[in-house]
């Protein structure tokens, strides 16, 4: 079965000595999340989750995201058709 790919915007509330690295991290460690990125615009953080239905992604959202300290809101983006997708980690 495919897995559906959701990108994931999240605004959050950033900590004095840490910024974004402690919720970043945190977020990484959770089935399914592939890639955790700071951004810019209107939101921070930028969340892709591979997940075995929409369910699965609703549920990733309501009850581990949203809950999280310092998480004020997400915005949830399916990818409908991918044309390219780049595998190389270029973490730094």
């Amino acid at each position: 079965m495919n897995k559906i790919t959701a990108h994931i915007y999240i605004m959050c509330k950033s900590e004095s000595e840490y910024g974004f690295d402690r919720i970043a991290h945190r977020i990484t460690e959770f089935d399914g999340v592939t890639d955790v990125a700071v951004i810019s615009g209107k939101s921070d953080l930028l969340v892709v989750y591979e997940g075995e239905s929409f369910e699965s992604i609703g549920q990733f959202v309501t009850e581990i995201l949203a809950p999280m300290e310092n998480v004020r809101s997400s915005s949830t983006h399916f990818v409908m058709k991918t044309y390219k997708k780049n595998h190389s980690n270029t973490a730094s």
